[in-house]
């Protein structure tokens, strides 16, 4: 029986903060829970303007500026607006050889975002158009055939200009900050098993994918908690699991609670399982604002 685990603190109901662990790409890291995360800020080359032909995975970048994301691909005085800063086109580049660690596992790219409209090329082939700034993307390098030992070299193209189609949309002239263009949040590389929680990006689904907590019948004499968990068997046969999900005690929650369910997962399929939590005597923010 393989348990698919997940650790969570709930703040919605809190009156003063609580201090958490640092979230990788949207989920806290447990041990053996089969998920393996990476850095991967460091080792970008960077080119300041448009290059032909800087997608291809042979092309020579040894001339490019090294940098670490998250970066800023121009540095500018504290009261800098939208009419100083850099309009325009940007090249990322970054070689490397994907780690033995994620043999038999399902492996993602995740970068927490990039400004503008971008371009992102895999070994020379296009993989993905995105716009937008503030929205997190992800690159399956499995789905592309990736294996562990490969040399790899992921490009990207940014480009800041303005554009309408996506916030914030007015010309960045009329602005009073600048927001720059490139990747100004961290990236990981991520292996996770055959069997796993989805990413909501990933799965395309309105209202589904990775883990939504929502809460109903709210009193101050209880609240019902409940947790979506969406997870997918990539693997070619079925699988045996547990969901489990617990509620840890803080100043709202008295006591911790475990929920488990147990399920079989055919080849292929994903599955969305709701638990429930009831908090007795909870201490609502709204009431304590």
């Amino acid at each position: 029986m393989r348990r698919i685990l997940l650790s969570f603190i709930f703040s919605c109901f809190l009156c003063s903060l609580v201090k958490a662990q640092t979230s990788v790409a949207g989920l806290f890291p447990l041990a053996n829970s089969g998920r393996l995360v990476w850095n991967f800020n460091a080792g970008w080359r960077f080119h300041l303007g448009d290059v032909t032909g800087a997608e291809a995975k042979d092309f020579n970048d040894k001339g490019w500026e090294i940098v670490s994301t998250p970066h800023s691909i121009q540095l500018m005085p504290a009261e800098a607006s939208g009419c100083r800063n850099y309009q325009g086109i940007v090249w990322y580049r970054k070689h490397f050889v994907l780690p033995k660690e994620c043999a038999g596992r399902d492996v993602t790219l995740h970068f927490e975002a990039i400004m503008g409209k971008q371009t992102i090329y895999l070994n020379g082939k296009k993989v993905k158009e995105h716009e937008g700034g503030y929205l997190p993307i992800t690159i399956s390098l499995s789905a592309f055939g990736l294996s562990v030992g490969d040399e790899c070299v992921v490009a990207i193209m940014a480009d800041n200009s303005d554009d309408k189609t996506y916030p914030p949309g007015k010309k960045q002239m009329t602005l009073d900050f600048a927001y720059h263009g490139g990747i100004y949040r961290d990236v990981w590389l991520i292996a996770k098993n055959k069997v796993a929680i989805t990413d909501a990006l990933e799965e395309n689904k309105v209202a589904g994918g990775g883990i939504f907590v929502h809460y109903a019948n709210i009193s101050e004499k209880s609240a019902e908690v409940l947790v979506n968990t969406e997870v997918r068997n990539s693997d070619t046969r079925s699988h045996a699991i547990t969901i489990e999900n617990t509620l840890v005690p803080s100043v709202a929650v008295p006591q911790q609670q475990t929920k488990q369910t147990k399920l079989k997962l055919q080849a292929g399929e994903a599955r969305t399982i709701t638990q429930r939590f009831l908090v007795k005597n909870p201490k609502l923010w709204s009431r304590h604002s």
